[in-house]
């Protein structure tokens, strides 16, 4: 089979760590590199002997390109993803798959009508902790899902808006913009936890409720945000997101069912817990159990793998465009319930 070749669009910090994990997938390879800033560009084309531009054009145009990865400011992506499409190639795109609603059903139309894949970034599903969790939950392990908590605050300084979560990157301010980066920790990072909840539980939130505050930092968007989910089975879920947790962060997921509980404590802890009552899965009743995780597996290389050999082998992606929308409208729909007051109702 032929080399599958990318070409990537935004030299940032994420972007790194992406071409690192194509670079060490058998088969592919970057071709192109392209950055408004032509030092970003060739700082990171230069580590895998790419070309390097600061012309969209030479990414969209070059008939070699099988795919293109975007990871610029949340509020190109759309523009992006879409002429990438029209140029006829795939498209691997940056969570959150867009700003606005809108935005996010026009990636995934128009890569449906010009026959692209859409693949949104989505590694978290990859991850021992949530492919774990997600087996339980289908096992029975802990019934039916009745609430979920869900905790992702972040001790991030000033600088963090402005130069990324290294500190390093170059100054920007599109980070605290709420037209430019849609909001704060919930879009940039509870985005992967929105899809988690779905994808886990195979639940599908209908209602949300929210509030959010700017308490900390000099920026437009949230750092600190608190919602809740209902889901169509009736169960709901507490969401507790944000920047400003000064000294110390926190991450917490529970999954609590009528016959048990599933706890990750931390994702970069190899273990997940789990309490049973149900018999017939295998785990002791009434008891605590510490199941294993390898967290050793780069959910970045793993993803972007299985989504290469998807395509060339005509299968539909294990995170698509069309997860990447549904969520957009989640996390929409709590912003929308944060500046309303109101619970907003959700219909895919």
């Amino acid at each position: 089979m032929k080399t599958f070749k990318f070409g990537i669009i935004g030299a940032g910090e994420i972007s790194s760590q992406t071409a690192a994990a194509i670079a060490a997938i058998p088969g592919c390879e970057i071709r192109v590199v392209m950055d408004k800033n032509p030092e970003a560009a060739a700082d990171l084309a230069g580590r895998y002997k790419a070309s390097h531009t600061a012309n969209l054009e030479d990414v969209t145009g070059d008939s070699l390109i099988d795919a293109v990865y975007i990871a610029t400011p949340h509020f190109l992506h759309a523009d992006h993803a879409c002429l990438a499409a029209a140029a006829g190639k795939h498209v691997f795109i940056e969570k959150p798959i867009a700003v606005s609603n809108d935005d996010a059903l026009r990636i995934v139309r128009t890569c449906r009508e010009k026959g692209v894949a859409c693949a949104t970034m989505f590694v978290n599903r990859w991850s021992g902790h949530a492919e774990l969790a997600r087996r339980l939950v289908q096992s029975g392990a802990i019934g039916n899902p009745i609430t979920i908590t869900y905790t992702y605050l972040q001790d991030r300084r000033e600088t963090y808006f402005s130069r990324g979560v290294s500190g390093k990157a170059r100054p920007t301010d599109w980070r605290g913009s709420r037209q430019k980066a849609g909001g704060g920790n919930l879009i940039m990072n509870g985005s992967h936890h929105i899809d988690l909840l779905m994808w886990m539980t195979g639940l599908n939130p209908i209602r949300a409720t929210g509030e959010m505050g700017t308490f900390v930092h000099p920026v437009e968007v949230e750092d600190m945000l608190c919602a809740t989910l209902r889901f169509n089975n009736g169960a709901i879920a507490s969401l507790s997101t944000g920047t400003a947790a000064i000294g110390k962060g926190s991450t917490l997921f529970t999954l609590f069912g009528d016959k048990g509980q599933i706890d990750i404590p931390d994702f970069w802890a190899p273990a997940v817990k789990l309490f049973t009552i149900a018999s017939g899965t295998g785990y002791a009743t009434e008891q605590w159990h510490t199941l294993a995780v390898d967290i050793s597996l780069n959910v970045r290389q793993a993803m972007i793998q299985e989504s290469v050999s998807a395509i060339q082998n005509g299968k539909p992606l294990p995170s698509d465009g069309e997860a990447g929308r549904r969520c957009q409208q989640v996390i929409n729909a709590i912003y929308e319930s944060c500046l309303t007051n109101k619970a907003v109702d959700i219909a895919f």
